[in-house]
């Protein structure tokens, strides 16, 4: 492909992925999401395809999306499909009750608006989220998807009795089709080590290079960036600080993965003219399914960048590594938030398992490490993370060094003014974050008590947690393309 014609079709996917991602209501309108669901009925994946269409309205729109919105079209179109049959009087009665079911059942997953009216769009596809992964983390949301399940299981049987068939020609919605020159990475080629790789793919994706990965990992010498401003005012939670850039040729001087950074491949994006930095809330936009780190999103400012969930999520996608066996991997899922990976079990991630340590066992590349507030995966081990050679007695466990240990980590963080996307040696990276501190102190003091008793110990803590995948066949996926992934696809 000669520059020209490269560069005329990095303009029009480019334009194209705006309007894919633009808010207006008539990609993926009510109707179209409430003709997605009645078609739906009758195919295997049936509970899946109506949780696809309700993300799909909800993520588009940036709204919050209530029963009332959307009862009269699901009504109009499960009585247009029914209407198509030839049903004697005792199946009549059956497509009234499965019309009454399908209805149930979209109020049911859309309740919290209704109890909670405050929530913005984002709490609700998260709610949705808990939904489909049978989070087990309150009674109500336990209630909630056994009543949902419960539901899908009465259709499903109507659907049957009823004679209905798939009317579905793809398992997608109609938007979620992956772009040209995108494509997953199929299963088959499956690294040993998904996550891992997910994150470099990310990582390398963010900077439109290769090189970045090869860079020594951030230390107390790293110098800040430069041209990035924190705002006076919060995010909406109260909790993040809001950032802008203040001053772009200082950014590109002084970011430690930007300022040498070279674009001499046809497909790579000349990021430095809007690059990333840490944006608290920030998230990929979701482009015909694939992720897309290069379009505003989610809750943060109108710089670009991801906040630390969303890089640990992203990279779980990239990496075609599922969270739950039976649920396919899903673009949305990058919507979710850090404290779901404190426990694996609890937020239904029946793929991850809160780890265990032994004398012959501590934490490996790809464990995710999470607190209320941050979460990150661990990049590279050391002989001795932990520093426990240098103990002596059991009763030094509970004095460990931080300083020695030996891990380097991968996150977005506000470290060095705002950098985002980064990789960290921990043992300085652990001085600014004191929640992260007492994580990895108290995982290394369960490896060092592990090691005196010659014993196994799976640490479960209500404000931290390591989780890691499990990696059994049923827990690998094709991974969910990113957008301008061709730029850096040598560096696999």
């Amino acid at each position: 492909m000669n520059q020209k014609v490269s560069v005329v079709l990095k303009v029009s996917f480019l334009l194209g992925s705006i309007f894919l991602t633009s808010c207006s209501p008539h990609r993926f309108s009510t109707e179209q999401a409430s003709q997605h669901i009645s078609e739906a009925l009758g195919c295997d994946d049936f509970q899946s395809q109506v949780f696809d269409a309700i993300y799909e309205v909800i993520d588009q729109d940036r709204k919050p999306l209530k029963f009332q919105e959307i009862e009269n079209k699901i009504d109009k179109n499960i009585s247009k499909l029914l209407a198509e049959k030839n049903f004697n009087s005792r199946q009549v009665n059956l497509s009234y009750s499965l019309n009454l079911k399908m209805k149930e059942l979209i109020k049911t997953l859309l309740q919290q608006m209704e109890l909670h009216p405050e929530l913005n769009w984002k709490a609700q596809i998260q709610s949705l989220i808990e939904y489909e992964m049978q989070d087990m983390s309150s009674e109500n949301i336990i209630e909630t998807h056994k009543k949902i399940n419960k539901l899908t299981a009465e259709i499903t049987q109507l659907s049957s009795d009823l004679n209905i068939s798939c009317g579905r020609t793809t398992t997608t919605t109609p938007s979620l089709t992956p772009i040209p020159n995108e494509q997953p990475i199929e299963v088959n080629s499956q690294p040993a080590n998904g996550l891992f790789h997910g994150m470099n793919r990310i990582f390398a994706t963010a900077y439109q290079s290769c090189d970045v990965l090869n860079l020594p990992d951030l230390d107390s010498k790293t110098p800040a960036v430069q041209g990035i401003t924190i705002l006076s005012e919060m995010h909406s939670d109260n909790i993040g600080r809001k950032r802008v850039i203040s001053s772009l040729p200082a950014v590109i001087k002084t970011h430690y993965y930007l300022k040498d950074s070279k674009f001499t491949d046809n497909h790579c994006l000349s990021i430095k003219n809007n690059p990333l930095i840490y944006d608290y809330g920030g998230e990929p936009a979701i482009t015909q399914g694939a992720l897309n780190l290069f379009l505003n999103a989610g809750s943060g400012t109108k710089v670009l960048g991801i906040d630390c969930s969303a890089y640990v999520m992203a990279g779980i996608l990239a990496g075609g590594i599922k969270y739950k066996a039976k649920v396919p991997n899903k673009a949305i899922f990058v919507r979710q938030n850090s404290s779901k990976f404190i426990n694996a079990q609890t937020s239904g991630f029946d793929c991850f398992e809160n780890i265990s340590v032994w004398p012959e066992n501590s934490i490996n590349v790809g464990d995710i490490v999470a607190v209320k507030g941050h979460t990150l995966t661990i990049d590279k081990v050391g002989k001795d993370p932990f520093g426990l050679s240098e103990v002596t007695t059991i009763s030094d466990c509970s004095q460990l060094n931080f300083k020695k240990f030996d891990i380097t980590i991968a996150q977005s963080s506000p470290s060095k003014n705002g950098i985002g996307i980064n990789k960290y040696k921990v043992n300085d990276y652990l001085t600014e974050s004191v929640k992260m501190r007492t994580a990895f102190l108290q995982m290394g003091y369960y490896s060092c008590i592990a090691k005196f008793k010659n014993q196994k110990i799976t640490p479960i803590n209500t404000e931290w947690g390591f989780i890691r995948h499990k990696k059994t066949q049923e827990c690998l996926a094709n991974t969910i393309p990113i957008v301008g992934q061709e730029c850096v696809k040598s560096c696999w």
